[in-house]
């Protein structure tokens, strides 16, 4: 759930950021990877249900505002014969973090 509100709203921010110095989706990843390390490093010393729950959505949160990004600058780095082994991994490595999560 919190990817349809999360996913839309960060690739129409990241659409509208620009910068010389780095691509435009970059940012966002400097911002939900040390939310989701965060939110995983709290994790454990959660008491209740409703403070692991938060931790969680909060993990989800972050893991949606790197990702989107990620996959964004995939395609726009890689050559069209590449994307899909970019796009092949990047989800291999989702499918890890969601294992773990």
């Amino acid at each position: 759930m919190t990817g349809l509100l999360t996913q839309p709203i960060i690739g129409a921010m990241s659409d509208r950021t620009w910068s010389v110095k780095t691509a435009e989706e970059k940012p966002y990843f400097f911002i939900g990877a040390p939310h989701v390390a965060s939110a995983f490093a709290l994790h454990p010393f959660q008491q209740h249900t409703v403070d692991g729950s938060g931790a969680s959505l909060d993990s989800d949160v972050g893991n949606n505002t790197a990702m989107e990004p990620y996959r964004a600058f995939i395609a726009d780095t890689l050559n069209t014969d590449q994307q899909t082994d970019g796009i092949s991994g990047a989800k291999f490595f989702y499918r890890i973090r969601s294992d773990i999560g």
